[in-house]
């Protein structure tokens, strides 16, 4: 039968809600009441914290520990070091498969929008230039159509990244780049715009979207129109 534990007379409080990110899984108490949930005895412990100012007597005094208790975990701080940055290294290899496919679905989407350019295209160049267009002015039509659509997009794209980030909270992407949660967590992150980023971002999607519709468009404005038209 498990003891019941009478915790009414023991303090508590709660960490601050801006350090969820941090504190998600860590639970601070009493060290009696610890001993009483975690069944440790008095004389008993489960972690021991060394702190050695000659570095260089670190490695001894792990052997004569090794020697004498073949049992220990001994972790260093270059241990924990080696752990962190593989945790890092890892989430942030994982950011950048998904980095690389979607700048393989972009590469895709403008060599399809570049290699496949409709009938109605040719056709409307056609018109265009049957009713007395010039070529320098269907390439400006062009140039304002396709930067009307891309801003708009990039726009549309990083609202929706906005919201999805600050305001919902980055659902499943949290759950992967964070570690997984053991306990209830509520982690909110704060809203930081690094407006070089979003120009270069939005440079590098507009000049590629551009080019692939300007390029298809200037060879069949330079066509024969009767050609075109067919």
């Amino acid at each position: 039968m498990t003891p019941q534990l009478d915790i009414k007379s023991y303090d508590f409080d709660t960490m601050p809600k801006n350090s969820d990110i941090i504190s998600n899984d860590l639970i601070l108490m009493e060290i009696d009441l610890a001993r009483k949930i975690l069944g440790i005895e008095k004389e008993k412990s489960t972690d021991i914290i060394l702190d050695v100012p000659n570095d260089t007597e670190w490695i001894n005094l792990k052997t004569e520990l090794l020697k004498k208790h073949h049992d220990l975990k001994i972790i260093t701080k270059e241990d924990l070091e080696k752990s962190y940055t593989n945790l890092y290294n890892y989430t942030s290899g994982f950011f950048l498969i998904l980095f690389i496919i979607v700048l393989f679905s972009f590469c895709l989407i403008l060599y399809q929008r570049y290699s496949m350019i409709n009938s109605s295209d040719k056709k409307e160049i056609a018109i265009l230039r049957a009713t007395g267009w010039s070529i320098k002015a269907i390439i400006l039509l062009k140039v304002f159509e396709s930067s009307t659509v891309a801003i708009f997009s990039f726009l549309l794209g990083v609202i929706m990244a906005y919201l999805f980030v600050f305001i919902f909270d980055a659902p499943l992407l949290a759950d992967i780049f964070l570690g997984s949660h053991n306990l209830q967590h509520s982690i909110s992150f704060a809203p930081y715009i690094e407006f070089s980023m979003l120009l270069s971002l939005f440079l590098f999607f507009m000049i590629f979207f551009i080019a692939s519709v300007l390029i298809p468009a200037w060879k069949i404005a330079t066509r024969d129109i009767e050609e075109s038209l067919r």
